[in-house]
């Protein structure tokens, strides 16, 4: 008799993946400026950020100057929390 094969793992379900953190959820962080979640998120050196805010003005028609931008603007940076020593964030961009 042959030992009975333990079944081939499935494909990960949505819970076990990893998430995206958003950066102006509810909305009232929008609209009272609340940069907390955003914050958060750069501090732990989160590689990808959702937003509906990502630049300067798209904000405006809640009456509001929220942006959701990386520190100095730029598209990419090094992660904060691991990036070797020698990491620039302009050498990121080519």
């Amino acid at each position: 008799m042959t030992a009975a094969r333990s079944p081939r793992p499935g494909p990960r379900r949505c819970r076990d993946a990893p998430s995206i953190p958003r950066s102006d959820v509810p909305l009232e962080s929008v609209l009272g400026n609340d940069t907390s979640m955003l914050d958060a998120a750069l501090a732990s050196g989160a590689q990808l950020i959702s937003t509906d805010f990502p630049q300067i003005g798209m904000s405006a028609r809640y009456d509001s100057d929220y942006v959701a931008e990386l520190p100095g603007g730029g598209p990419a940076r090094c992660n904060p929390v691991n990036a070797p020593p020698g990491c620039r964030n302009l050498r990121l961009e080519r």
